[in-house]
C-alpha cells in the first residue's frame, strides 16, 4: 500500500556507531518511544532501520497508516540510518557510511524496489529515491556523509539494475 511511490532516507542525527545487537535494539527502542511518547506517533516513523553492521531491522509496517518520517511523503517509505551523517558543531566527527552500510542500502533499495513496484524513471535516470533533504527541504538530512553516496552511487547502481 504506497500512494507516492518513493523512498525517503534519513538518518537518526544521534551519534551511533555500535554494532551490538543489545545496543542497536536499545537505540532503536529509544526511538520509537520518542516517536510515540513525544511526537505522538503510533509507532517508530521509520519503515526500516539501517545500523552501523549494516543490518536491516523492521520499522513500522508499510501500510494506510502515514508515519510521519517527511513533510508532504508520509505514505512514501522511510529508511533511516542509525547515527549522524552531518558535520556540524555539536557533531565535529560525524559518522560515514561504511560498506556495510552501502550494501544494505543497495539491496533494501532493489528489493523495495522490486517488491512495491516502484515507478523508474528510465528517460531521466531518476530512480524512486530520495533523501529527506531533497523531498521536504527544510532539513540537512540524511546529512552530507550521507546524501553524497546516495544522490550518486546510489542513484547509479538502480539505474543499472533493471527489474
Amino acid at each position: 500500500y504506497l500512494l507516492n511511490k518513493l523512498i525517503v532516507f534519513h538518518h537518526t542525527a544521534d551519534k551511533f556507531s555500535s554494532t551490538n545487537t543489545e545496543d542497536i535494539i536499545n537505540e532503536i527502542q529509544r526511538i520509537q518511544n520518542k516517536h510515540i511518547d513525544r511526537k505522538n506517533k503510533c509507532d517508530i516513523a521509520y519503515h526500516y532501520i539501517i545500523d552501523p553492521a549494516g543490518k536491516i531491522w523492521q520499522g513500522a509496517e508499510v501500510d494506510e497508516y502515514q508515519r510521519g518520517h517527511a513533510e508532504g511523503h508520509f505514505d512514501d517509505i522511510g529508511v533511516v540510518l542509525l547515527g549522524d551523517f552531518e558535520l556540524r558543531v555539536i557533531n565535529p566527527s560525524p559518522n560515514t557510511l561504511n560498506d556495510a552500510q552501502k550494501n544494505a542500502l543497495q539491496e533494501l533499495s532493489k528489493w523495495l524496489c522490486y517488491y512495491y513496484d516502484l515507478p523508474f524513471d528510465r528517460e531521466a535516470r531518476n530512480p524512486p529515491i530520495a533523501t529527506h533533504k531533497s523531498a521536504s527541504g527544510g532539513t540537512e538530512c540524511p546529512g552530507d556523509n550521507a546524501e553524497l553516496w546516495i544522490d550518486n552511487n546510489l542513484k547509479t547502481y538502480l539505474n543499472t539494475w533493471h527489474p
